[in-house]
């Protein structure tokens, strides 16, 4: 009959030395390391890219803004209030850019509100892998240059969306701080 504690032996001791060589670090514990691949930053900002096979609707919308107004595509919402519009009458614009990211193109390039419209960005479609949706924020930018900056916003837990209020027109992406 076969003793079978000699290699149960070299087990044990292979799983000990596996776990003293884990610990190197101390006595802290491990920490899962989850990041996610796609994040691209621009100018210090970090954008949320979309999850893999999904995309925005790249169709865009057109609309009067005199009396004020909400534009939506499936991923996103202007809601800009009467009267706010610096030129009266225009027609507003709001494109999905496709880059693989939630970003968003609204015109007329600069166009300005007072008081501020605000722009609603779903975190839907994108890829959370390793992030914090707390964080979630919107940043901007110029419609020709990669100038982009945190805005800011809030994120909905209930509605898994980030709202912001915005005074002008540019670009927009759904970005972590």
């Amino acid at each position: 009959m076969k003793d079978f504690r000699k290699p149960l032996r070299r087990v044990l001791i292979a799983v000990a030395v596996l776990g003293i060589a884990g610990c190197e670090n101390g006595d802290a514990p491990l920490q899962p390391t989850t990041t996610n691949p796609a994040l691209k930053t621009v100018n210090g900002v970090t954008f949320v890219p979309l999850r893999s096979g999904r995309s925005i609707a790249a169709a865009g919308e057109r609309v009067q803004g005199k009396s004020g107004t909400t534009i939506s595509l499936d991923d996103a919402t202007l809601v800009v209030k009467s009267g706010s519009l610096s030129v009266p009458n225009a027609t507003i614009t709001m494109d999905a850019v496709n880059d693989g990211y939630l970003t968003f193109q609204f015109g007329p390039n600069g166009l300005a509100f007072s008081p501020a419209a605000t722009l609603t960005i779903s975190a839907a479609k994108a890829n959370l892998d390793g992030l914090d949706p707390g964080q979630l924020r919107i940043a901007g930018a110029s419609d020709s240059v990669d100038d982009w900056q945190v805005v800011g916003g809030t994120y909905d837990p209930l509605t898994n969306t980030v709202t912001v209020a915005i005074d002008h027109f540019s670009r927009y992406a759904l970005c972590i701080e």
